[in-house]
């Protein structure tokens, strides 16, 4: 493990795309703006928005020096090509991600970078909390007890896209699946895990809140989700095809019987 000096943190790219939930935004970024590492540039895609945003860029004026860039799009794109726009302009060394109604303990990038460079991982993510909006419940996932290797992405992957630090090298030839509105970020962890290997933090360092819109929560689109990862992300593996049949075939059973 190396020792490393506070002056020599890298510069972390933060992507925050939203649309409309003006005020879940601002939270979000207020989050980011009492973080204890402040090598940051924070990167905004407005998506779209129908609603008044001039609260989100007083935020940034407030701050003065902190870097940032404000991308206003016309029309919204999807999550997954908001992202993509906004890693491509991107400088720091890592990307971290961050949805516009979730938000991180202050100590979150501080804890993520300081393991990922001691340990020479290009890649990690978090344990978290995950607040359910529907009946005010928080739980503990503790995602961060997996280093995932490929291809056990495809089958159980409990990342969360707004626990994941990575190095922005890793994305040269890789992006976001724009045409998929939803299961785009673990197809992406999928593609990656079959480089390198997904390192967890068993720390909960994000809280990320669930409602009725959330697509983890629906599992007809979960099942669909798990074909896609199939389909896409398991081609040319046979075995892995068949196996991964049997389990999207088991999972139903179970769900029937419960």
């Amino acid at each position: 493990m190396k020792n490393i000096s506070p002056d020599t943190y890298p510069m972390v790219s933060v992507v925050i795309p939203f649309f409309n939930r003006i005020e879940l935004t601002q939270r979000a970024v207020i989050s980011v703006f009492a973080q204890t590492y402040s090598n940051l540039e924070v990167i905004i895609v407005n998506n779209g928005s129908t609603e008044d945003d001039s609260t989100i860029l007083e935020l940034f004026s407030a701050r003065g020096k902190l870097s940032y860039k404000y991308i206003k799009l016309q029309k919204n794109v999807g999550s997954a090509e908001a992202r993509n726009i906004a890693v491509n302009t991107a400088i720091g060394r890592y990307i971290a991600f961050l949805d516009s109604d979730d938000t991180w303990e202050t100590d979150k990038l501080k804890i993520q970078i300081e393991q990922m460079l001691k340990n020479g991982w290009q890649f990690s993510h978090t344990s978290y909390y995950r607040h359910d909006t529907r009946n005010d419940q928080l739980k503990t996932i503790r995602s961060g007890l997996n280093h995932y290797i490929f291809p056990w992405p495809a089958f159980h992957c409990l990342i969360a896209t707004p626990s994941v630090v990575l190095n922005r090298n890793l994305l040269c030839g890789l992006s976001f699946r724009s045409d998929l509105r939803f299961a785009y970020d673990t197809l992406l962890w999928l593609e990656l895990s079959k480089r390198i290997t997904l390192h967890g933090i068993d720390k909960p360092l994000t809280h990320v809140f669930v409602g009725n819109l959330t697509t983890a929560l629906n599992n007809s689109i979960q099942d669909e989700a798990l074909r896609l990862l199939a389909m896409d992300g398991l081609a040319g593996h046979h075995f892995l095809l068949a196996i991964h049949a049997l389990y999207r075939i088991t999972r139903k059973i179970q769900r029937r019987i419960c």
